[in-house]
């Protein structure tokens, strides 16, 4: 990755959320890590693994934002409130207000290789959904409305 930094402005490394020889180079190589999480059980508590790592990575370097993102909430219930309450308890992680639903389209165009903005018919729900999450991280963290 470091011989493609002065390419690119912009390099996203897709490593997984298990521990790993790829995490833990990208956590000691990049600027921003955005934790996906499901509002479900197990994600919350690999979410804190994940945290471990990050440590571990900022000893040996500083300034890597830490954001989570709500991934495959729920249309209806109170899962997705109680694990955002979850994860504005953790120290080192940052939640982004923005959450992408549990929609057919974003595992049909994942299926095909695109995003859900590549594909035609566009689901603009899906669409509106990855396009604030894309401000959030590329033109800044806005934390200012609602999720």
């Amino acid at each position: 990755m470091l011989h493609q930094r002065a390419k690119y402005q912009d390099i996203i490394i897709d490593a997984g959320g298990r521990d790993s020889t790829a995490l833990r180079a990208a956590l000691t190589l990049s600027d921003v890590l955005v934790i996906p999480f499901q509002p479900r059980s197990f994600d919350l508590w690999a979410m804190q693994d994940v945290l471990n790592l990050v440590n571990e990575a900022n000893s040996m370097r500083d300034g890597l934002k830490v954001y989570a993102v709500l991934d495959q909430a729920d249309s209806q219930g109170v899962d997705n409130s109680e694990a955002v309450q979850v994860v504005c308890g953790l120290e080192g992680v940052e939640l982004l207000l923005a959450a992408l639903g549990r929609r057919k389209a974003f595992a049909s165009a994942a299926g095909a290789g695109l995003s859900v903005l590549e594909v035609s018919p566009k689901n603009q729900k899906a669409c509106s959904e990855l396009s604030t999450l894309i401000d959030l991280i590329f033109i800044g963290n806005t934390n200012d409305g609602p999720m």
